[in-house]
């Protein structure tokens, strides 16, 4: 599973380097590939500690 995120990521950034503008400024594809990613970090974040939680409420 962690290989398949790395590879994932990898190809993420690579797409996101090919975009940028000239300029430096960011797409709109970027900006919702950002999100996207942040979302779905924040939600693997969440059921990881909703996980630790469950099996180990002493620790909180």
């Amino acid at each position: 599973m962690p290989e398949m995120m790395l590879l994932l990521t990898t190809l993420i950034r690579a797409r996101m380097q090919k975009m940028r503008r000239d300029d430096g400024s960011l797409s709109v594809e970027q900006v919702v590939l950002g999100v996207v990613l942040l979302t779905v970090a924040t939600a693997i974040a969440a059921a990881i500690f909703a996980l630790v939680n469950k099996k180990l409420p002493s620790l909180v």
